[in-house]
């Protein structure tokens, strides 16, 4: 979507690959405990975090056209971006559900994917 990276979108896009080195690593961590709040917390504001970087490059592009590739549709950004914003909110949300039930957090993951689709439906 991006026709040419300007400052802004250039350190969102470096903090955003900063954010998925991290990757490997809390994965490992919530493979090995699962079932730890600490894990499921960390792993959960990993992907909460690189999704508000998608959802921050998306709006970057829907506030400067000039950015944004001449073919790309605004309503597609913007679909982008919604999509970005409700997969960090289930994320988010599970931080402090999981300090209730670690496990209930990870299963209320599940959750992204039927968001993210009726997000995508919606007509703005």
């Amino acid at each position: 979507m991006v026709g040419r990276l300007d400052r802004l979108l250039f350190r969102l896009a470096l903090a955003l690959l900063a954010v998925i080195a991290t990757l490997p690593f809390v994965t490992r961590l919530i493979g090995r405990y699962h079932a730890n709040v600490i894990a499921v917390c960390v792993y959960a504001a990993v992907i909460a975090i690189a999704a508000l970087l998608l959802a921050a490059m998306a709006g970057c592009l829907l506030a400067r056209p000039s950015v944004r590739r001449r073919d790309v549709p605004r309503a597609e950004v913007g679909l982008a971006l919604r999509q970005a914003v409700a997969v960090a909110v289930v994320f988010a949300a599970s931080v402090p559900l999981a300090l209730a039930s670690p496990v209930t957090a990870e299963y209320s993951w599940l959750l992204a994917v039927p968001l993210r689709r009726s997000v995508g439906r919606q007509r703005y």
